[in-house]
């Protein structure tokens, strides 16, 4: 969907799913494709902080 509809190329989701990093130009141009905002696809965290919903994927 988001290849055909949106034209996200797969290198970038490949990026995305491999939590590797993306430029901001790439950020950016995601952004224009789905029509939001930075803040919406984007969260920032600390080193070694870890989110509650990653702490239970970890657990299985």
């Amino acid at each position: 969907m988001l290849i055909k509809e949106k034209g996200f190329s797969t290198g970038t989701l490949d990026a995305l799913r491999k939590n590797k990093s993306i430029t901001l130009n790439t950020l950016e141009d995601i952004c224009e494709m789905l029509d939001c905002d930075i803040a919406d696809v984007v969260e920032f965290k600390k080193s070694g902080q870890v989110l509650e919903h990653d702490r239970s994927a970890d657990r299985k």
